[in-house]
């Protein structure tokens, strides 16, 4: 009886190692099938920032468009404004007598107001003339009253700044002093202003002055919604 016994237990269990066999066999298909879904995602990736990459800076040299998914077409938006916006800014321009400005649009058909820096500032200053303060309030009850948002720019010419600082720098400066006013003293909503400075860096077309300026450009309305 006894040697039966240590027969029976030295045979292999052959229903348990089909069993193990069978679950190591499906860890192993499972771990194969998640690595092929990482590498599927790491290419769509890829595709996905080569893309970003691609209609950021243009078709990077060496690349062919459409060589990294499929070719998106390209809607051209139009950022023309109303056509009577020019005509309705400058009927308020006249309103509230604001000396020195003038409107103009540019090539992209966005209406500006343009001011001489003199008219604001001192020169090489970033701080604005108090004379100018009936100025900036006429201005910000035309920003109110035609309802688009505006940015305000600030820009210089090419000769460097008599002061410490910077063209660029104080180009940004002059503009933040006018979009402080605006908001602060003047009352314009704060979602209604940007402020920006570009240096030298967007002259004015040939033959035209007032390089060293500050302008008020209307922005298309912002939708509210996310529509």
């Amino acid at each position: 009886m006894g040697r039966r016994r240590k027969k029976k237990e030295d045979e292999p269990k052959s229903d348990e190692f089909i069993v193990l066999f069978t679950a190591l066999s499906m860890i192993l298909l499972a771990f194969f099938i998640m690595l092929n879904s990482l590498a599927t995602i790491d290419e769509a990736r890829s595709r996905i920032v080569l893309n970003s990459l691609i209609g950021t800076f243009g078709v990077l040299p060496g690349f062919k468009q459409g060589e990294f998914g499929p070719e998106m077409p390209h809607k051209k938006k139009s950022r023309k404004q109303p056509q009577n916006l020019k005509r309705r800014v400058q009927a308020l321009l006249e309103i509230h007598d604001l000396q020195g400005a003038n409107v103009a649009e540019r090539s992209d058909g966005r209406v500006v107001i343009r001011f001489e820096s003199r008219l604001l500032f001192a020169s090489g200053s970033q701080r604005i003339n108090p004379r100018s303060f009936p100025q900036l309030d006429g201005l910000a009850d035309l920003i109110v009253r035609v309802g688009f948002p505006v940015r305000v720019e600030g820009h210089t010419d090419v000769v460097p700044s008599s002061g410490p600082q910077s063209n660029w720098y104080l180009s940004a400066a002059r503009a933040a002093a006018v979009y402080r006013y605006l908001h602060h003293a003047a009352g314009v909503p704060a979602d209604m202003l940007t402020a920006a400075g570009y240096g030298a860096t967007r002259p004015l077309r040939t033959g035209e002055t007032q390089q060293r300026r500050v302008e008020v450009v209307f922005l298309p309305p912002v939708r509210k919604g996310g529509s």
